[in-house]
């Protein structure tokens, strides 16, 4: 935990630098590596260069996790700090709503003086109805769809005609042209992509045509969902296919690349830019394929738990900076009503990650955390508790017996492919780790939630 004198002298020092504006876009199932920046897939090099611009001026965090990795449960703690198992949002189909009973960064940043809007995917309660701690309005219901979306302007519902990213980038855009020059504001965008059924605008259905394979992820042929024993075996025809299929949910992050261009320019022509906070997350990370796992989210593999996140405010933060330090989706809430100048609520179990905007890293960063996730009766995945350190990772499942804990030396076995629980040469790290995830459920005040609710759906009229 940072030290409270670190932390009052990142306040001090920075007092005066309030972000006028707060931007933060979100998308959905987006993989931490699933940028051009990053490498991993030389197809997707150049094709996002606004996300690329934001790591060249800003701060990439890493390590960055989400401790639910499931769209509903990791949303509500964005927006509370706090784990599910506190806020009570424990996977999509529970209906409730975190400001019904906890704080939320943009309800602390209106009682600051900022003006705050939500554009997008909610999926919080099925309704597409405003919420609380928002001064603007417009959503659709559930997981909402690609194109022509209806969507809930300020509790009117109208239909629209296009592609979701880009009407919520125009509509964010042109809340933005309507506020007064010195309004400092908070805007939220979620995204639906690049959420499957992936369904690219149609100005990038051609993009990386000439892709034939997806690296060592191969689209996740051999998903045993889908009866593929022996990937050898699939004719090409079918192996080409599921490739374009997967390439799909690339071809979707394009359009959202281009909105934060669009978005940018609008900040530029305001003369804004250089005085707003921007950030852009992922709710969850998805598998396609790595370590034979289908393709998905739940589980406590790297790929389902690790996003990206960025940050670029010229004032706090130094341009091409990386942190290095397990930041988790806890830490945006506390982050933004710190940078804001106000004081996170005692509710917030996240930490703010100011200390790492400035030289030198901080030394006291945390070195665990949990993570979690609970059966949904409609859901084969059983509950699992974890925690991960820098060093290791240990998962278990509480309520299913005949599934085998798991245990990874990540310095070893980076992929996650040598579970070693149960052999001799790591019976004094499995001590550890066990001795690290109590550690972690107590700090966090774990406890099991109640049996899920049989709530219907929001009733609403559309």
């Amino acid at each position: 935990m940072l030290s409270a004198s670190l932390l009052s002298r990142v306040r001090c020092q920075d007092a005066a630098s309030r972000p006028s504006g707060i931007l933060f876009v979100l998308t959905d199932d987006q993989p931490f590596d699933m940028l051009g920046f990053m490498g991993r897939y030389k197809f997707l090099e150049g094709a996002t260069p606004e996300f690329d611009r934001l790591r060249e001026e800003g701060l990439h965090f890493a390590n960055f996790f989400t401790t639910t990795s499931l769209c509903s449960p990791s949303r509500a703690t964005l927006l509370t700090g706090t784990y599910a198992h506190r806020h009570g949002v424990w996977h999509n189909a529970l209906m409730r709503d975190p400001p019904d009973v906890l704080p939320t960064f943009p309800s602390l940043l209106q009682k600051l003086g900022y003006r705050t809007a939500f554009f997008g995917k909610w999926h919080m309660r099925n309704s597409a109805r405003p919420r609380p701690g928002f001064d603007h309005w417009l959503a659709f219901r559930g997981q909402g769809d690609y194109f022509d979306p209806k969507l809930n302007q300020n509790g009117s519902f109208e239909s629209t005609s296009g592609y979701v990213t880009d009407l919520l980038t125009e509509r964010a855009a042109e809340w933005l042209k309507s506020l007064e020059p010195t309004t400092p504001f908070c805007l939220i965008l979620a995204h639906k992509a690049v959420h499957k059924k992936f369904e690219p605008a149609p100005r990038h259905r051609e993009r990386f045509q000439d892709v034939v394979q997806l690296d060592t992820t191969d689209s996740a042929i051999g998903d045993p969902n889908r009866g593929v024993s022996d990937p050898s075996q699939v004719p090409a025809s079918r192996r080409q296919a599921d490739v374009q299929n997967a390439l799909d949910q690339f071809r979707c992050l394009l359009a959202v690349d281009e909105g934060l261009g669009h978005l940018r320019e609008t900040l530029q022509t305001l003369g804004r830019w250089n005085e707003t906070l921007v950030v852009t997350g992922s709710d969850n990370g998805f598998f396609r394929g790595e370590n034979n796992q289908a393709r998905g989210k739940l589980t406590m593999g790297e790929p389902s738990i690790r996003v990206p996140f960025l940050m670029r405010y010229p004032p706090l933060i130094r341009p091409g900076s990386t942190a290095t330090g397990m930041a988790l989706n806890t830490d945006l809430a506390p982050t933004l009503v710190d940078v804001a100048g106000g004081t996170p609520p005692p509710t917030m179990q996240g930490q703010s990650l100011t200390p790492w905007f400035r030289e030198p890293a901080p030394n006291d960063w945390r070195d665990a955390f949990l993570y979690e996730y609970f059966r949904h009766p409609n859901n084969p995945t059983p509950t699992i508790l974890g925690v991960r350190t820098e060093k290791a990772k240990y998962v278990t499942y509480p309520d299913s017996p005949e599934t085998s804990s798991e245990l990874y030396d990540l310095a070893t076995s980076p992929d996650e492919s040598y579970n070693c629980v149960a052999l001799p040469e790591c019976r004094e790290l499995l001590q550890t780790m066990k001795r690290a995830l109590r550690r972690v459920k107590n700090e966090t005040g774990f406890e099991y939630p109640p049996p899920a609710p049989a709530t219907p759906d929001d009733s609403e009229e559309s």
